[in-house]
């Protein structure tokens, strides 16, 4: 994502966290809701575990998983 502003973290466990940050993709804004990898692995990143949604649609989102 360019330009992404990284909103916060949750620690999923030792050696994952969840990073939810804002940013553009080909010219939309988007929410993206990721896995990050870290320490000393041999990949130390993101994942393509998550899911990316656009800034419009994500109210609708949080609303729907309030409901939970």
């Amino acid at each position: 994502m360019d330009n992404s502003l990284e909103i916060g973290r949750v620690k999923r466990s030792e050696k994952v966290e969840i990073v939810i940050r804002t940013g553009d993709y080909m010219g939309k804004s988007y929410v993206d809701i990721r896995e990050y990898l870290i320490g000393p692995e041999p990949y130390q990143g993101f994942t393509k575990r998550g899911i990316r949604v656009p800034v419009d649609l994500f109210p609708q989102l949080v609303e729907k998983l309030q409901m939970i």
